[in-house]
């Protein structure tokens, strides 16, 4: 059984309060089966990277151009969820999510694990 809209591992930089100015979407890996490998990793094993200011934009017209940073051109909506606590500390979800609008128009829904500490693309 495949989960249904699983989130993606994402790298994404951050200003110095911790909002998200770009992401880069993962190289997508076939295996010889035809399944992404590298976006079916665990997000845990992804951490965020800060952002330098030294750091030049990177025109794209699409989020396929796996590998490419992209620059967030607005954070649209932002909100916090905290569920299934009484589940216990390994179960607890407490995300901060961000609906952001990129540079090439696009927007893209991404959050922060703030158990982990580390960020993902909402897919679906």
């Amino acid at each position: 059984m495949k989960p249904v809209n699983a989130p993606r591992p994402i790298n994404v930089r951050t200003d110095s309060v911790g909002n998200p100015v770009a992401v880069q979407v993962p190289t997508t890996i076939r295996s010889p089966r035809g399944r992404r490998a590298a976006n079916q990793r665990e997000c845990s094993q992804r951490n965020h990277i800060p952002f330098k200011s030294s750091a030049r934009s990177v025109a794209t017209t699409s989020l396929l151009s796996d590998g490419q940073w992209l620059q967030v051109a607005a954070i649209e909506n932002l909100w916090k969820v905290n569920d299934e606590w009484w589940r216990g500390a390994e179960k607890e979800i407490s995300r901060l999510y961000y609906m952001l609008r990129l540079e090439n128009s696009q927007q893209l829904t991404v959050y922060l694990d703030l158990i982990t500490d580390n960020w993902c693309r909402q897919a679906g």
